[in-house]
């Protein structure tokens, strides 16, 4: 493997505290650091093939079925692994109970949730299969820890099968949008002498701030 881009999934993996972390989330970072470094990645090139590639990383799933995680070689991915920071409202939609004669649908664009209807709904909906849903009658702060942890991986891993983007499945702090914004990737490839002499007024810093 290129030394350069192994240095930038180094340089990823380091940012995250050298803790697992989503395959798709890894990709993103690394898509955007590319660019940043302007490292030639060959078209077509699948990023399961980088991490296997790598002989340092590899990919793994808390359970079967799950969303695929990076991790160091020596690292294991299991149910404490799973983000507690899973939004509400996609757990929710696995959670309710669905009444009879009614299918559920979930709004993969923004505002994020789901729907019970007797009609099918547009193609901005997803169909949830009676099969996918965990029906319980305790909320989900009154739920254990070990099934909190099982469900929000479950929800993770249909999320991800379904292409929901980060932001309708993790509470985002603002940070991880900042350090892979626009104005962060400006800031970068721009040399001392040029943010020495560049302002902007703040409504400029913050819609590039909010704009990947």
């Amino acid at each position: 493997m290129d030394s350069s881009i192994l240095n930038i999934m180094d340089e990823i993996y380091e940012n995250n505290g050298r803790k697992p972390m989503l395959l798709s989330r890894f990709g993103d970072f690394l898509h955007d650091k590319k660019k940043i470094y302007k490292i030639d990645i060959p078209s077509g090139t699948r990023l399961s093939k980088l991490v296997d590639d790598s002989n340092k990383y590899k990919r793994a799933q808390p359970y079967p079925g799950a969303a695929w995680w990076i991790c160091l070689k020596d690292q294991e991915v299991d149910h404490s692994c799973i983000s507690s920071k899973v939004k509400n409202s996609l757990l929710f939609a696995f959670l309710k109970e669905l009444p009879n004669g009614l299918t559920r649908y979930y709004h993969k664009i923004k505002p994020y949730g789901f729907k019970d209807c007797d009609v099918e709904l547009a193609s901005d909906y997803i169909r949830m299969d009676t099969a996918d849903l965990r029906p319980q009658s305790l909320p989900i702060e009154k739920l254990s820890v070990e099934e909190q942890k099982k469900l929000s991986a479950h929800a993770i891993a249909w999320a991800e099968t379904h292409g929901l983007p980060n932001d309708a499945i993790y509470y985002i702090k603002r940070d991880d949008f900042s350090q892979n914004s626009l104005l962060s990737r400006l800031i970068n490839v721009l040399s001392d002498e040029d943010r020495k002499r560049i302002s902007l007024p703040l409504d400029i810093i913050a819609r590039l701030i909010n704009i990947k």
